[in-house]
């Protein structure tokens, strides 16, 4: 496997996978303690902030063109929108493993924020993306 100096061995390059950040289900315990560290308003505020002020690079997710500050404000401005239904993120990192240091890092080079969808009878049905992000390397 590939070696980096400051990180270790990389074990998944790259990696996809999808994290649950709003729990629906008060009765769920267990993803609520999970959870219970999360400032998830911080954390989606803070995306927004990047992509609308550049340090972050905002894409459609259908077709991967970029998207700019204005189409940015357009999505927030839209009647049906509200950041509280962003309940998943889709991240793509590069995994490292150092042994040697018993130490892992995961670096992030995209990410896609899901928003809730629900039926008509409010049964959640899944998420479907907002946007994606692409973080500095």
């Amino acid at each position: 496997p590939a070696y980096d100096s400051l990180f270790g061995f990389v074990v998944a390059d790259t990696i996809t996978y999808q994290v649950s950040i709003r729990n629906l289900d008060p009765n769920d315990e267990w993803t609520e303690k999970c959870l219970s560290r999360l400032n998830q308003n911080m954390l989606i505020d803070s995306i927004f902030s990047m992509v609308m002020t550049g340090r972050a690079e905002a894409t459609d997710y259908e077709t991967k063109e970029p998207m700019d500050p204005r189409q940015i404000r357009q999505i927030l401005d839209k009647q049906e929108f509200d950041k509280t239904r962003i309940g998943m993120i889709q991240f793509t990192e590069v995994w490292y493993l150092d042994p040697q240091q018993a130490a892992m890092t995961k670096k992030v080079h995209s990410l896609v924020l899901g928003y809730y969808y629900f039926g008509s009878g409010g049964e959640l049905l899944g998420h479907t993306p907002v946007f994606s992000v692409q973080l500095r390397k």
